[in-house]
């Protein structure tokens, strides 16, 4: 089991990104990595939950939930702040495109998240979630042409990759 916070995420910075410009489809993009169903947001709320309904029967993964946590948090604040400085209002909230009328935004709800109270349930959960977010950011580096954002998704990458591992880990 991982001792330290270092543990959870990788061991080098996350690139700067220097915005020159706003960009709406850039802004899109961070707004669905904060306020989708398989957004920073939902990795920050699954493991706060993990890490409350696991305290009393298995500390070792209550905490490693928490540690994990810390790194999420980290990476909802890096999109919120690219999201911001792209143009968009960073919100828990991300585009959805409306068959008539155009685009309307939607709030980000944990009921669309998969609660569970066994343990392996909840790593299995965490598996899948950190699983969807590397998909996605994998389609997001193939879309877009930002050297220094696709640096930084690589580098999340990286991190979620990390996650999946220790949850195995933790799989009885």
């Amino acid at each position: 089991m991982p001792s330290n916070l270092a543990e959870f995420a990788a061991d080098y910075a996350y690139p700067k990104i220097e915005v020159q410009k706003k960009d709406r489809a850039l802004a899109r993009l961070m707004l669905s990595n904060i306020g989708d169903d398989d957004s920073e947001a939902s990795s920050v709320a699954l493991y706060l939950y993990g890490s409350v309904v696991t305290a009393t029967t298995d500390p070792e993964i209550s905490k490693a939930f928490r540690d994990v946590l810390a790194v999420e948090r980290t990476h909802l604040e890096v999109f919120c702040n690219l999201a911001y400085r792209f143009g968009a209002d960073p919100r828990l909230w991300r585009p959805v495109q409306q068959s008539v009328g155009g685009e309307k935004m939607v709030y980000w709800s944990p009921s669309r998240l998969h609660y569970a109270t066994e343990v392996q349930t909840i790593l299995e959960n965490a598996i899948a979630l950190e699983r969807a977010q590397i998909k996605k950011y994998e389609k997001e580096i193939a879309a877009i042409s930002e050297d220094s954002l696709i640096l930084l998704l690589r580098r999340i990458i990286l991190d979620e990759q990390m996650h999946i591992e220790m949850f195995r880990g933790l799989l009885k």
